[in-house]
């Protein structure tokens, strides 16, 4: 998961105990030399409960589209100059 976007929040203490217990859980029933982190108790429990909830495609946002830079095409500017100022 190195390229995913990192996230913080704060969670309450009764949550962050319930967190640790079924991580805890999560490491008993790991094969010997695999440990989970918080993040991956946290990563399962989301998942898992995002799979359950349905949830409308209107509430999933849609990544932004890059803005086109704007250009300006040679010449289109020289009708701009006031007319009547002597050049120098």
């Amino acid at each position: 998961m190195a390229n995913t976007p990192q996230v913080a929040f704060r969670l309450p203490s009764h949550l962050a105990a319930a967190l640790d217990a079924y991580l805890q859980v999560l490491n008993d029933e790991a094969p010997p030399g695999l440990s989970y982190n918080r993040s991956d108790a946290l990563v399962a429990l989301l998942t898992r409960a995002l799979d359950q909830t349905p949830i409308p495609p209107t509430a999933v946002p849609t990544p932004p589209v890059p803005a086109k830079r704007a250009t300006v095409k040679r010449g289109a500017l020289k009708g701009a100059k006031k007319k009547g100022r002597a050049r120098k």
